[in-house]
């Protein structure tokens, strides 16, 4: 959408931020998924408000967590050279969310 005159949009992600750096400062990793893409578009049949387009998402973001997890060669390709392979409890994965990304 269109802010008001001298009002700059404001990254929701952000929002968060803080958390993820008290969630990090205890060891967990911590991501922000962007799904602003799909912000504001118009829903399909079966799924008017995009939820399932969101957690499909959020799915193959963990999909991708599992990959990096299993191998060292795809962490660091991906994370810039970081090696993050063996460091994921895939089994502790906690989500959240506000607005329609709580639901």
């Amino acid at each position: 959408g269109n802010c008001p005159f001298n009002l700059g949009k404001v990254p929701s992600h952000l929002g968060f931020s803080y958390l993820g750096r008290y969630f990090a400062s205890y060891g967990y990793i911590v991501l922000s998924i962007d799904i602003i893409l799909i912000n504001n578009k118009w829903g399909i049949p079966g799924d008017s408000t995009l939820n399932f387009v969101r957690a499909r998402v959020v799915l193959r973001t963990i999909e991708k967590i599992i990959e990096w997890n299993n191998s060292s060669e795809e962490s660091k390709r991906v994370l810039n050279g970081t090696d993050l392979s063996n460091r994921f409890d895939v089994s502790e994965i906690g989500l959240m969310g506000h607005s329609r990304g709580g639901e």
